[in-house]
């Protein structure tokens, strides 16, 4: 099972996920894709151990271009999903920021993501 760094689930609404990557605000994952992938699919959510009324909000960026924006999102309730053309995208970056109240308890799961062809 994979696990966010301090050992705990990934728990998003009750659910706790076996696949995925847990963050705290500010963070940036980049990954080289090098063209190989038409679509992104995946969730993201406030990670349940931290639900104390923050907020976080991810974004997507191909290629340094924002591809994607969540809105805030807000403890307890179901990730969001998205699916995404990458069409051509040489390098991706996945950022979760605080919400804008600040970086306390601000944990963003990304939960089942994959590239496809």
């Amino acid at each position: 099972m994979d696990r966010s760094i301090d050992g705990n689930s990934l728990t998003v609404n009750g659910f706790i996920y076996s696949k995925g990557i847990g963050t705290h605000a500010y963070s940036s994952i980049e990954y080289i894709i090098g063209g190989r992938y038409r679509f992104l699919e995946g969730m993201v959510g406030l990670d349940d151990e931290q639900n104390r009324g923050n907020k976080i909000e991810a974004r997507i960026y191909a290629d340094n271009k924002l591809i994607y924006r969540s809105g805030i999102i807000l403890g307890r309730v179901k990730p969001h999903y998205f699916h995404l053309d990458i069409s051509g995208t040489k390098e991706l970056k996945l950022v979760i920021t605080d919400g804008g109240d600040g970086i306390n308890c601000d944990h963003g799961d990304w939960l089942l993501i994959r590239a496809l062809p």
